[in-house]
This record gives C-alpha cells, structure tokens and sequence, in this order.
C-alpha cells in the first residue's frame, strides 16, 4: 500500500464520521429546539397568569384603563341612534 492510498483511506474515514457526527447535532438541534420552544411557551403562561393574578402589575394596568374607558363612555351623551329603531325593531315592524 502506498502513501496515497493511506491518505485517501484516513481523509474518507474522516468524512465518514465528520458526517455521521453532523447528522448526530442536527438531530439534537431538532430536539433541542422543540424543548426551548416549550419552555419558552410554559415561561410566558406562568408570566401572563402571575401578572394578571391579584395584585399582578398588568391586571391593575388594565383596570386602570377599564375604568378610565367606562368613565369616559359614561360622559358622552347619549343619542337616540343608540336605541335602535323603535319602528323596526330586531328587523321586524312593529305593530
């Protein structure tokens, strides 16, 4: 066996394993991700339910804005048009 023939078979058997070593993280990167995707997704809903929990800063931030939006509703005048026809009624004459 020759020089060259040792070195064609050494850099084949490295390609070999270069590859198989690529599928292998390839796999795992797969996997890896499915996992980092649920947790981030588990992380966010613990977050969002100990927010809006009582006492949860994003749940006193929305009854703020709830109640400033129902007061300032209550100001406005109300205008006829906001009762509905009272001719026709739910698409049906009145008799």
């Amino acid at each position: 066996m020759q020089y060259a023939d040792v070195v064609t078979i050494v850099l084949t058997c490295v390609t070999v394993v270069i590859t198989c070593v690529s599928i292998v993280l390839a796999i795992l990167g797969v996997f890896g991700f499915q996992q980092l995707k649920q947790n981030a997704v588990e992380a966010a809903i613990r977050h969002v339910e100990k927010e809006l929990s009582t006492g949860g800063n994003l749940r006193s931030l929305l009854e703020n804005r709830v109640d400033a939006m129902v007061a300032s509703y209550a100001k406005q005048e109300v205008k006829s048009d906001d009762w509905g026809d009272e001719n026709d009624e739910y698409g049906e004459a009145a008799s």
